[in-house]
């Protein structure tokens, strides 16, 4: 990828959804030199309502500020912007995480149950109930 001069703007504060898991992975700079980064993207919509995906990364001690978070959650961001060019000709932005604010949890529910099963479910009940009358009425005798 080749870089995008960007000196007008080169921090970023947004507010979005964390779109994949973050993954945390222990690596080794050129010179020798052990550290970490949490890597996930999150989803910000555009101007027209557009999901638009930025990368983002978070080193060392920044990591303890996005290791809780979770795929769908609400967050705000603030870190550097750094654009860049892909093999595909398109523009891509990452960000350098300097710090990350929880805005609201997704709500992790129990598996909910469709519409269409409760309707299912309501309905046989409903047909259970009218066999059953129709059993009581066939055994009074007239």
């Amino acid at each position: 990828m080749k870089d995008i001069d960007n000196k007008e703007k080169d921090t970023l504060n947004i507010d979005g959804n964390i779109a994949t898991d973050i993954e945390i992975k222990d690596l080794k700079s050129k010179d020798g030199r052990d550290f970490k980064v949490a890597s996930f993207s999150i989803a910000e919509n555009d101007k027209e309502g557009n999901a638009k995906f930025i990368s983002c990364y978070a080193y060392n001690d920044k990591i303890n500020q996005v290791k809780n978070l979770k795929k769908g959650d609400f967050v705000h961001l603030f870190g550097k912007e750094k654009k860049s060019m892909g093999k595909d000709n398109k523009e891509y932005t990452n960000l350098k995480v300097y710090s990350a604010k929880l805005l609201k949890a997704k709500e992790h529910t129990k598996a909910k149950a469709s519409t269409l099963g409760k309707l299912k479910e309501f309905k046989t009940k409903g047909d259970m109930k009218v066999d059953e009358k129709k059993k009581k009425d066939n055994s009074i005798e007239r």
